[in-house]
């Protein structure tokens, strides 16, 4: 939450993938208590199930699929 306040403070836009969890679970409360910053994330997930999960969730602003893991 701090590493949020102060990149906010810094007129940083969006952080991406910045959770070493594959589970949308697992991601920090980070979108709580931010109020500019956008949070990008699923370079790491493969399959729609788990977009789908992580969308739901509602824990990231921006889904960020790598077609390498995604079957291209």
């Amino acid at each position: 939450m701090r590493l949020v306040a102060e990149l906010e403070e810094l007129n940083v836009f969006w952080l991406e993938d910045f959770s070493i969890r594959r589970t949308s679970k697992a991601m920090p409360r980070c979108p709580r208590g931010r109020r500019t910053l956008r949070i990008a994330a699923g370079e790491q997930l493969a399959g729609l199930a788990e977009f789908e999960r992580l969308a739901l969730a509602g824990k990231a602003h921006v889904l960020q699929p790598d077609l390498s893991r995604c079957g291209g």
